[in-house]
């Protein structure tokens, strides 16, 4: 007994005398900072730097790996990402923001509409050009809007025209209600490869067209659609019962609003076909355009230059110098598009084939045409509609008129200092210069819109100086 009791007693004080952990760090004075050894620093940054080397590793390889993948996506999509751009970027004059107040004007209506070509995916870019044509033009007056397209309407596109179209005119307008909207299919033998053309080797000319830096050269669609503004849309089905027409693009700006007509102006004054914006064409799209209309002339026995056609026609090297109205806005005669004449001289020329083995566009043909068929008092030029398409802006000279339009939001100068993006070539001296040749000729041929002065009407009519011509 008194062996055990002995024994736990020592165990007892062995206890006692044993430090718990706590009492192990409560006794132990403060660890302090001391320095670690190079070595150990050394490592430490070789891991931070293998560390990081490996990340930026990981990375250069998702690079890698993702611009051949963003490149294709940013190609195949470059169309949308430029207009998407254009779009946001464009500066909608204040009239685009008024929505239901505009009431129908009275008064007589021509035979006529608004032809608009465009795409399913285009909605946004057609409802961006109606916030300026409606409050300018045509929520007053109402022609109907006939959309064509060489697919399809989907659905959506239809009711997004429609409900745009209803807010602006405070009146419920229906997809169906075609008085207000007609939406038509080209037919396929109007956007498709005619037999007479060797496929194969346009689309190889194609290719060297687009190797040197000809525009939308390598797209066949653009083809087809210069082919089919050229000598078909006025063919259409929805448009048979029609004399007039206007050609509207999407994503165009109108700044000026209209207090007249030009539909009736260009009936009652007996003209064919109107215009706002003169350009030069890029020569490498239409290479033997000129000489194809000399050959059409002889063959008419056409043996000097018709007077409209000097406008455009370079004297120096008797060949067509590439002055154009620019038809993304045209005003003009269905029935002249429609004639026999227009009929022979547009076949002459697609039986080429060069709308595809070149790229001849909608914009020479029509004005080469014009400049052929037609006198020069037959044209209009629409001045005092301001208008903007892609990098190029006419704005009237005269702001304001009595009886012909409104306050205008087309300031050139304006534009220039917001969206200098689009002024570059647009405004370059050289064309100004030009354009004001085009528009001391003009003035030799125009009939006024304020026929209050006839006089002075009938004085500008036999101008004494003669009509310059562009080289």
């Amino acid at each position: 007994m008194a062996r055990r009791k002995e024994k736990r007693t020592e165990s007892s004080l062995y206890k006692a005398r044993t430090p718990s952990l706590n009492d192990v760090t409560a006794q132990q004075p403060p660890i302090q900072n001391e320095e670690r050894p190079a070595a150990s620093k050394g490592f430490m940054r070789k891991d931070l730097a293998r560390v990081i080397a490996e990340e930026l590793h990981r990375w250069a390889q998702v690079v890698v790996y993702a611009l051949p993948v963003l490149s294709i996506i940013i190609t195949r999509n470059w169309d949308i990402i430029n207009k998407t751009y254009q779009l946001w970027s464009s500066p909608l004059p204040p009239l685009s923001r008024l929505r239901g107040v505009f009431e129908e004007a009275p008064g007589t209506r021509a035979n006529a509409a608004i032809v608009v070509l465009a795409r399913n995916r285009d909605a946004g870019e057609v409802v961006h050009t109606l916030k300026t044509f409606e409050p300018t033009f045509n929520a007053k007056y109402r022609y109907p809007y006939v959309f064509l397209n060489d697919k399809d309407w989907e659905p959506q596109f239809k009711q997004t025209i429609a409900d745009f179209l209803s807010e602006v005119r405070a009146v419920n307008i229906s997809v169906n209600d075609t008085l207000y909207l007609r939406f038509g299919k080209v037919k396929e033998e109007h956007w498709s490869w005619p037999a007479h053309v060797d496929k194969t080797a346009a689309l190889k000319d194609m290719r060297q067209m687009a190797d040197l830096g000809v525009l939308h050269a390598n797209k066949e669609s653009y083809h087809h659609m210069c082919r089919f503004q050229s000598g078909f849309f006025f063919q259409h089905e929805l448009l048979k019962d029609f004399k007039w027409y206007w050609r509207v693009e999407p994503d165009v700006d109108f700044f000026c609003p209209l207090h007249y007509d030009p539909f009736m102006f260009m009936e009652s004054h007996n003209k064919t076909y109107g215009f706002n914006i003169v350009a030069p064409e890029f020569m490498a799209t239409i290479p033997s355009l000129g000489k194809t209309v000399k050959a059409y002339m002889r063959e008419r026995n056409i043996t000097s230059i018709p007077p409209t056609l000097k406008l455009m026609w370079n004297e120096t090297t008797d060949d067509y110098s590439g002055f154009h109205f620019w038809s993304n806005f045209e005003i003009g005669s269905l029935d002249w598009l429609r004639s026999r004449e227009y009929g022979e001289f547009f076949e002459y020329l697609d039986a080429t084939g060069n709308f595809f083995h070149e790229r001849w566009g909608d914009a020479p043909v029509h004005s080469v045409a014009a400049g052929l068929l037609l006198r020069p008092d037959e044209l209009h030029y629409f001045e005092d509609i301001g208008y903007r398409h892609a990098d190029r802006i006419h704005c009237p000279i005269v702001k304001e008129k009595q009886g012909v339009y409104g306050p205008c939001e087309c300031d050139v100068e304006e534009l220039k200092r917001r969206r200098v993006q689009w002024g570059i070539w647009a405004y370059s001296d050289r064309w100004m210069n030009e354009l004001k040749k085009w528009q001391r000729w003009a003035k030799a041929y125009q009939t006024p819109v304020n026929l209050e002065d006839k006089r002075q009407a009938a004085l500008v009519g036999q101008a004494s100086d003669p009509p310059p011509v562009l080289p």
